[in-house]
């Protein structure tokens, strides 16, 4: 007799002795061992699956012994270890087999080692995790993956938590490259357009911005589904984030929030340092401009585009809105009093090269030589051509000096200086 059919004639055996035990049929066994394996997705083997199933009729005793986590090895079953869990990844839904699941990773440590731990669906609403928790993870399964020991619950399982610890934020100061599980708090100080991204390894979205404490003002950039997230928040609304990284920027450590970063609106309250713009800005020629450079230009105005010359945004989070049938809509704060927001550009020419250059709001009022209250009668009464035609009779020819950073503009499909400050108007 093969190894396979002497398995399952051991298995049946098992089975059958269930049965016997519990005056329950085979029949009625496989059942329950069939859906303790459906329940995990397959992923369970059918010897696992047969525990379960003693357990759940009370004739399997629990016998927990307490290991440390340098002690693991694979098929333990039935220990219970203690820690801290360090990390918590974001929930994964799957399908597998034609049926879907979903699990959450984590990691756990103690003196003596880390192990990545994974709850699989009612197990994370049954067992509420929390980074920083100690803990106590009862009756576990150690199982491989790549070589390298991991955990699940095994029936009856649970995470207990036996002390809850705030969570530890790091002060701006404190942060330097190479630091990872990095929590801290501030305000939004400044946000820059979001840019995607496509090369031959894979796609996706970054957005990045000026976050503030008390302490000092450091470049952030958000990432993928990160980036979709922090790009609903606006300047001036204070943050939490957990679980982000640093790595070495062209000024500085930056902070990075990746897949498992977590970012949600804080009801903490800071006093941020003087809020001026510490951006890092180079002199450069046109000609010498890259994509994200931080820039200061000088060049001559040679031509006011054409275009809107304001776009509707929302009076609370002076986000682009949206006029309907039954008022002003804000996709953050909802229905509104919408405002108009200046937006101009102008192309510009220094002896190496020429380049569209980007105003929105006061900078566009500044460049216009203006003010909002008359900026917006001319929008009732004026034409935009008559509007466009006056501004190029007082600026074509004229020299503007400015601070701004460079970003691709995919519809000229070339790089765009967006204003930040006229230094020369």
């Amino acid at each position: 007799m093969n190894k396979i059919n002497m398995d399952q004639t051991t298995i049946e055996n098992q089975i059958n002795e269930i049965a016997k035990t519990t005056n329950k049929t085979s029949e009625e066994i496989k059942k329950m061992v069939n859906a303790n394996t459906e329940k995990y997705a397959g992923l369970l083997t059918e010897e696992a699956a047969i525990d379960l199933v003693k357990k759940e009729l009370g004739i399997l005793k629990e016998q927990n012994e307490r290991l440390k986590i340098s002690e693991l090895s694979e098929g333990k079953k039935g220990i219970e270890i203690e820690g801290k869990i360090e990390l918590i990844y974001p929930i994964k839904e799957f399908e597998k087999n034609g049926k879907k699941g979903k699990l959450q990773n984590f990691i756990i440590s103690d003196n003596t080692g880390e192990i990545r731990g994974t709850l699989w669906n009612d197990q994370i609403e049954e067992n509420k995790i929390k980074q920083g928790n100690e803990v106590v993870i009862t009756n576990l399964i150690v199982t491989t993956y790549n070589d390298k020991n991991q955990i699940s619950l095994g029936f009856g399982g649970k995470v207990k938590t036996i002390k809850e610890n705030e969570t530890e934020y790091k002060k701006s100061t404190e942060l330097k490259a190479g630091m990872s599980n990095v929590n801290i708090f501030g305000k939004i100080i400044r946000k820059f357009p979001c840019t995607e991204f496509e090369n031959s390894e894979r796609k996706g979205k970054v957005c990045s911005f000026q976050l503030g404490d008390e302490n000092a003002i450091i470049k952030a950039s958000a990432w993928n589904d990160k980036a979709t997230i922090i790009d609903n928040f606006s300047e001036g609304d204070i943050i939490e984030i957990t679980n982000a990284y640093t790595k070495e920027g062209r000024f500085g450590t930056e902070l990075h929030l990746g897949y498992t970063s977590e970012i949600k609106k804080s009801e903490k309250e800071i006093n941020t340092i003087n809020q001026t713009d510490t951006t890092q800005y180079l002199e450069k020629k046109l000609n010498q401009l890259n994509e994200r450079d931080n820039v200061v230009v000088e060049g001559k105005i040679v031509k006011i585009s054409t275009g809107k010359l304001a776009y509707l945004v929302c009076e609370k989070c002076n986000k682009k809105a949206t006029k309907t049938e039954n008022g002003v809509y804000c996709d953050k704060c909802g229905e509104i009093s919408g405002k108009q927001n200046p937006v101009l550009s102008a192309i510009i020419n220094d002896e190496t090269n020429e380049t569209q250059i980007t105003m929105f709001g006061e900078q566009a009022l500044e460049f216009i030589e203006t003010n909002e209250e008359e900026f917006n009668k001319n929008l009732e009464n004026k034409s935009t051509e008559e509007i466009l035609e006056q501004i190029s009779k007082n600026k074509i020819n004229k020299t503007i000096k400015l601070k701004g950073y460079v970003k691709e503009n995919k519809f000229l499909g070339a790089n765009e200086i967006i204003v930040k400050e006229i230094l020369k108007n």
